[in-house]
């Protein structure tokens, strides 16, 4: 399975059509970030409601994208001073001009400290460090970044690397700034054209490009994946110690095999613990039978629905449709009837 920038790039262009499309009404309703301070940006900008995580260069190497695309966070007009040197641009939006300052904020997952940094230079204009009682993972948004950087720094020789190139477990997102006060008029026009589209019965779609923290819309089918990348997006445990996973992109005209381990190495059988179609888009699967079982390992497997895994003349698709394993020949019935002599 590819891990690489490029194929999170594809599933950035797709994952909108399965987590992003909202309605007018849903959007005017949803808040805005607005922060009165950098610890309450950090928070508020990095937390699961207002972004998405998803895996992009190097294991441990994550980006997240925010919900609202070039929408502006609105921050008071002393943070926006301290962003010295930084260049602005003004757009229009919703019937007005804002002045926008870009950022980069950068989360280390083992530390829990994150820096304001300008999106050109090095320079670094705040660091708001970890909440109080923080440990790594102790934020759900933060545990597919540990789980994989994990991974790598147990076995590097799996990704094919050396622990000198496996740098820490961060996430970085790019963030537009605003001045707070220009919030309410900007809020009002929103509502008005919010209301506006949903009487006349119209979605809207959000947006996400790898330059702005914007994700663009890209032409998806249900029914071919083909030239997609198959990335693993989540992973996650709940309080059962049930382990859910997240893949994609996944087409309906694919069967998905999960394959479970104990350890990444030359030596360990991969067991097949899950056979299923895909969804549209994304699927998921809980192994309820990981509890207790300390470190585990999955991969994803993607098998078409005409092609013969095993070569014994039924379809993949056949086999799963009989129940019969789609990697064990399966015998097949024979008959024969003599007419005559």
């Amino acid at each position: 399975m590819k891990t690489t920038g490029e194929a999170v790039r594809r599933v950035v262009k797709w994952l909108l059509v399965c987590l992003l499309v909202l309605s007018a009404t849903d959007r005017a309703s949803a808040q805005y970030l607005t922060a009165t301070n950098w610890v309450d940006l950090a928070t508020q900008a990095f937390d699961g409601n207002h972004s998405i995580y998803l895996p992009w260069m190097a294991p441990g190497q994550w980006r997240a994208f925010s919900f609202y695309g070039e929408e502006p966070a609105w921050v008071c007009s002393d943070m926006l001073q301290a962003c010295t040197n930084l260049s602005s641009t003004n757009l229009q939006l919703h019937g007005m001009t804002v002045t926008e300052t870009r950022i980069l904020l950068t989360k280390n997952v083992l530390t829990g400290t994150a820096l304001v940094q300008s999106t050109d230079t090095t320079d670094i204009i705040a660091s708001v460090a970890a909440p109080g009682g923080y440990y790594p993972g102790m934020l759900s948004e933060d545990r597919g970044v540990l789980s994989m950087w994990q991974q790598a720094t147990n076995c590097p020789d799996c990704w094919g690397l050396s622990i000198t190139d496996i740098p820490p477990p961060t996430v970085t997102l790019t963030v537009n700034l605003a001045d707070l006060g220009n919030y309410p008029a900007y809020a009002s026009n929103l509502d008005a054209e919010a209301e506006a589209q949903s009487n006349d019965g119209d979605g809207m779609f959000m947006s996400m490009s790898e330059s702005s923290g914007m994700m663009l819309m890209d032409s998806y089918s249900c029914d071919d994946a083909t030239n997609m990348d198959l990335t693993v997006l989540s992973i996650s445990q709940d309080t059962n110690g049930w382990t859910t996973l997240v893949w994609g992109p996944t087409a309906t005209n694919y069967l998905y095999e999960v394959l479970a381990a104990p350890a990444m190495s030359n030596s360990v059988t991969w067991i097949v613990a899950y056979t299923m179609i895909g969804d549209c888009g994304t699927s998921t699967w809980t192994d309820q039978a990981s509890t207790g079982q300390g470190e585990y390992f999955w991969r994803i497997r993607q098998l078409n629905f005409n092609d013969d895994a095993d070569g014994d003349g039924l379809s993949n698709i056949d086999e799963f449709n009989r129940g019969t394993n789609l990697h064990s020949r399966t015998p097949m019935a024979t008959a024969s009837l003599t007419v005559g002599r």
